[in-house]
C-alpha cells in the first residue's frame, strides 16, 4: 500500500513541479536568450524535486499513522491531507518566487532571500501588489489542485497488486534524484547545463558548494602576470598609531557629504540640462572634479561602508549584513580621532539597515545621530524611515557650532532615494509628480512614467542640493571653510529605464556605478576636471594626504593627489538581489554576472551606454581582465573565509592588483542607432 501511495504522490508532485516550471521554458536571461536545453532540464528536475518532496512527506505520514492505528483508511486520509498541504505550500512558494523573479529579473537564492527579508515592504510587497490578480488565479488553481490531490490520494489503493512496476518506478525516481544532486553539487556541470532556471533549483544551486577552481585561477594569473599583493602585517597598524601620536599639526577640518542615488549625469557641472544643483555647481567651480569616479557597489549598505573604511566590500559569495566582523577595519572616525579630531556622524537614514551600524561601531567614541535617534516625526522613504535632510543638516551645523578643535563630520542625505520624497512645503518646481497609481514601485514602473519619475527625482535632488549649500555656506560665513576639506560624493547612481532597469542595486551599468566626487580645498587641491579613474575607496587615503600623514595600512584605496598610477584598476561589486563583479582598466570595463552566468566587455570611453559587448571581438583583453577580476575576488573571499582565520589574524586585507597591459588602439564597430553610440562614433578622430 505504501508503494502505491508513493507512486501517486510522485505523479501528483511531478505534475505540480512541471506546471510551475512553465515560466522557465519562456523566460530569457538578463543578457540574452536562455538555452532551451537548460530550461527543459530545469523544468524536468523541478518536477522530480516536487515529486520527491510531496511523496516523501505523505508516505512518511502514512507510515507513522499506521503505527498508531489499525485503520489503514484513516492513515491513508492523513497522508492525503499532508500531501495536499505540501502541494499547496510548494506551489505557493514557487509561485511567489517566480513572480518575484519575473518582476525583478533577480534569481531566487540565499542572498535574495536575506535581502528581501531585510527590505520586505520595498521589494516583496510591490511584487505581491503588482501580481495580485495573478496571485489570486494561482491561489484558486492551487486550492483546486490540492482538493484534487486529496481526492485522488484518498481513493482505495487498487494498484497495490503490481509491486514490481511500482518498485521499478521508485528505483527510477531514486536514480533521477541522484542525478539532480550530482548536477547541483558539481560546479562545472551545473554551470555548463544552466540548471538554475527555476526558483527552487536556483535556491539549491546557491546552497550547494560551488567553489572556484583556485589552482586554475592562480596558474592563469601567474601566466598573465596578474598578482594580488598581500595585505600589510597587522603589526604595521600598531607602528602607524605610534607614529601618528608624534606627528605635529595643525591640520585641516574634514567634511564628507554622502548623497543617496545620485549619478554624475544628474549634476549641473557635468552637463545636466535642468538647474537642479546650483549649490553643487558653485562648490564644483572651486573643487577638483573627478569625472571618472566609480562607487564600489550599487547598494548603499556596501558602498557607504566602503567609503568610510576604504575596504572593498566583496567578502563572501552571498549576502553580507555585517553579522561577522572578525576582520580588522579602521574607519573614518577611528582615523581622524587618532589625530585628536572631534568626530560626528549625522545621517538621515536608519543606520541599522542591513547591519551598517554594527560595521560602524568601533572602540572609538564618536557622536552618532540617525533616524532611530531622531525624536521628531520621520519621513517614509519606501520601506525606511528617514530624517528630513534639512533637520540632519541643521543638527550637523549645531554640532559644528559646539566644536572648538579640528573636526571630522560625516553627513548622509537621503531624499534622493526612491520614491524621491521631499518634506511638506519644500519646493517642487518640476511637475507632474504623480506616477501611475499602483504601478510605481522599487522594482519597476511603466516606461511612460519615466518623465514623471524624473520630475520627482529632480525635485528631491534640488532639495538635497539646497541642504548641501546651507552646510557649505555656514562654513564659509563662520570663517572655517578656508581650513576645511569639503568632499561631496554619492553612494551610487540611479537608473531610469536605461537598459530596461530602474532604481539601483540591479546592475553595474554606468548609470548606477559612476558617481560625482568633489574635493574642495583650494590650498592643496587645484580646481579643475580630473579624468583619471577614481574610486570612493580613495576618499580616506586622499584625506590622509591632505592631512600630511601616512595612509593607514588597512586602506585598500589610494590617494588622488599627484599624478596617480595609470595602472590602477577600479573594482565594482553587487551582492543583493543579484551577484556580479566588474573591473575597469583604462577605457575597458569587464563585467561578470554570477546571477546570469554571463560576461561582457565594454569600451566605456567610446560606448558609455554599454550597448556593444566586445567579449568575442577582443578575446585577449577579455581574458586578461577576467583573470584579474577572478584573482582579486578569489583573494578577497579567501581572506574573509569563515573557515580560515589565519590571514585575518596576521594581515590586513589584500591590496588591489594592477591592470595588465591592454591593446588600446581597437575601435569597436558600434552598429546600433542609440544616441550615445552615434555621438561616440562621431567623436572618433
Amino acid at each position: 500500500m505504501a508503494q502505491v501511495l508513493w507512486q501517486r504522490h510522485l505523479l501528483i508532485g511531478g505534475l505540480v513541479g512541471l506546471v510551475l516550471s512553465f515560466p522557465a521554458l519562456l523566460r530569457a536571461s538578463d543578457d540574452g536568450a536562455v538555452s532551451w536545453q537548460g530550461s527543459v532540464l530545469s523544468a524536468i528536475f523541478s518536477g522530480v524535486l516536487a515529486s520527491l518532496l510531496v511523496s516523501a512527506g505523505a508516505v512518511s505520514t502514512f507510515a507513522v499513522c499506521s503505527l498508531f492505528t489499525a485503520l489503514k483508511r484513516a492513515a491513508l486520509r492523513a497522508s492525503a491531507v499532508v500531501g495536499a498541504l505540501l502541494t499547496l505550500l510548494y506551489a505557493g512558494l514557487r509561485g511567489t518566487a517566480e513572480a518575484f523573479r519575473i518582476s525583478s529579473g533577480a534569481p531566487v537564492n540565499l542572498g535574495t532571500l536575506e535581502f528581501v527579508q531585510a527590505s520586505f515592504s520595498q521589494l516583496a510587497g510591490p511584487v505581491l501588489v503588482e501580481y495580485a490578480p495573478l496571485a489570486l488565479v494561482l491561489a484558486i488553481f492551487v486550492l483546486g489542485l490540492s482538493a484534487f490531490v486529496y481526492w485522488v490520494l484518498s481513493r482505495p489503493l487498487e494498484g497495490a497488486r503490481r509491486p514490481g512496476e511500482i518498485v521499478g518506478r521508485g528505483v527510477l525516481s531514486f536514480v533521477m534524484l541522484l542525478g539532480l544532486l550530482f548536477t547541483l553539487t558539481s560546479p562545472g556541470l551545473a554551470q555548463a547545463s544552466g540548471l538554475n532556471r527555476t526558483a527552487d533549483l536556483a535556491l539549491m544551486a546557491s546552497i550547494a558548494f560551488r567553489a572556484e577552481e583556485r589552482a586554475e585561477i592562480e596558474e592563469k594569473a601567474r601566466r598573465l602576470g596578474v598578482e594580488v599583493p598581500r595585505g600589510a602585517p597587522l603589526a604595521d597598524g600598531d607602528l602607524w598609531r605610534k607614529a601618528a601620536r608624534h606627528l605635529a599639526g595643525p591640520r585641516p577640518n574634514v567634511v564628507l557629504v554622502m548623497m543617496e542615488s545620485v549619478g554624475i549625469d544628474h549634476v549641473g557641472y557635468h552637463g545636466y540640462a535642468r538647474p537642479t544643483t546650483p549649490s553643487l555647481d558653485r562648490i564644483a567651480a572651486g573643487s577638483r572634479r573627478f569625472l571618472n569616479a566609480r562607487t564600489t557597489a550599487t547598494h548603499s549598505n556596501y558602498a557607504q561602508m566602503a567609503a568610510l573604511s576604504s575596504l572593498f566590500p566583496r567578502r563572501y559569495s552571498g549576502f553580507d549584513a555585517y553579522k561577522r566582523l572578525d576582520y580588522p577595519r579602521f574607519l573614518w572616525h577611528d582615523f581622524l580621532a587618532t589625530f585628536g579630531y572631534e568626530t560626528a556622524t549625522h545621517s538621515s537614514q536608519d543606520e541599522t539597515w542591513q547591519g551598517m551600524l554594527r560595521f560602524q561601531t568601533t572602540e572609538t567614541e564618536t557622536q552618532f545621530h540617525h533616524s532611530l535617534t531622531y525624536e521628531g516625526k520621520p519621513m517614509r522613504m519606501g520601506a525606511e524611515k528617514v530624517v528630513p535632510d534639512e533637520i540632519t543638516v541643521t543638527r550637523a551645523i549645531q554640532w559644528l557650532e559646539r566644536t572648538e578643535g579640528p573636526f571630522g563630520l560625516y553627513v548622509n542625505l537621503q531624499s534622493t532615494h526612491f520614491p524621491y520624497r521631499v518634506p511638506p512645503g519644500a519646493p517642487e518646481p518640476y511637475q507632474p509628480t504623480r506616477p501611475t497609481k499602483g504601478k510605481f514601485h522599487y522594482l519597476d514602473y511603466p516606461a511612460s512614467d519615466v518623465p514623471v519619475v524624473k520630475n520627482r527625482y529632480d525635485n528631491a535632488l534640488s532639495y538635497v542640493d539646497k541642504q548641501i549649500g546651507r552646510l557649505f555656506l555656514y562654513l564659509e560665513k563662520s570663517g572655517r571653510l578656508e581650513n576645511t576639506v569639503f568632499i561631496v560624493t554619492s553612494d551610487h547612481g540611479e537608473s531610469f529605464g536605461e537598459n530596461g532597469l530602474v532604481t539601483h542595486g540591479r546592475s553595474l551599468f554606468e548609470e548606477e556605478a559612476r558617481v560625482p566626487l568633489l574635493i574642495h580645498f583650494p590650498h592643496a587641491v587645484p580646481a579643475g576636471d580630473d579624468h583619471r579613474l577614481a574610486s570612493t575607496l580613495d576618499v580616506l587615503p586622499t584625506v590622509a594626504s591632505l592631512m600630511a600623514v601616512l595612509s593607514h595600512p588597512s586602506f585598500q584605496g589610494a590617494s588622488l593627489l599627484g599624478e596617480g598610477d595609470p595602472s590602477r584598476p577600479v573594482f565594482l561589486n553587487i551582492q543583493g538581489m543579484k551577484s556580479a563583479e566588474a573591473v575597469i582598466c583604462g577605457s575597458y570595463k569587464f563585467v561578470s554576472s554570477r546571477s546570469a552566468e554571463s560576461e561582457a566587455l565594454y569600451n566605456i570611453e567610446l560606448d558609455p551606454r554599454e550597448t556593444k559587448n566586445l567579449l568575442t571581438e577582443l578575446p585577449e583583453v577579455s581574458d586578461k581582465l577576467k583573470t584579474l577580476l577572478r584573482a582579486q575576488m578569489q583573494t578577497q573571499m579567501r581572506y574573509y573565509s569563515p573557515q580560515d582565520t589565519s590571514l585575518r589574524t596576521t594581515r590586513f586585507a589584500p591590496r588591489l592588483a594592477s591592470c595588465p597591459a591592454l591593446e588600446e588602439d581597437f575601435i569597436p564597430d558600434l552598429k546600433n542607432d542609440s544616441p550615445a553610440a552615434i555621438h561616440a562614433a562621431a567623436a572618433l578622430p
